[in-house]
């Protein structure tokens, strides 16, 4: 899968696989469920979002991971599998009071 477009797309079923790399060049993926893939990429300026689990073997940041069931939230985002951060890779997150 390739998402390369400005736009959000939400994936909310319980379970979404792709039998292949999936490449986050444009917009932002939100994930509030089971994500499974043979391996992620997030390309600066994509973000990768939401409050699920993303199954994939290796997840590799250069754009932005930002957990949190919308933008916004706060919550978490699960990873099976390596997590990775390139240089010019964000954490954007959202705290959730003064304590």
């Amino acid at each position: 899968m390739k998402k390369q477009s400005l736009m959000v797309a939400v994936l909310l079923a319980t379970t979404t696989a792709f039998a292949s790399e999936t490449q986050i060049q444009g917009g932002q993926l939100w994930v509030n469920g089971e994500w499974q893939a043979d391996g992620v990429t997030v390309a600066a300026p994509a973000a990768l979002g939401g409050a699920g689990t993303v199954r994939s073997p290796q997840t590799t940041v250069t754009g932005t991971l930002a957990p949190g069931a919308a933008p916004g939230a706060v919550g978490a985002l699960a990873f099976a599998g390596d997590l990775e951060f390139e240089p010019g890779g964000k954490y954007a997150c959202d705290v959730g009071g003064a304590t």
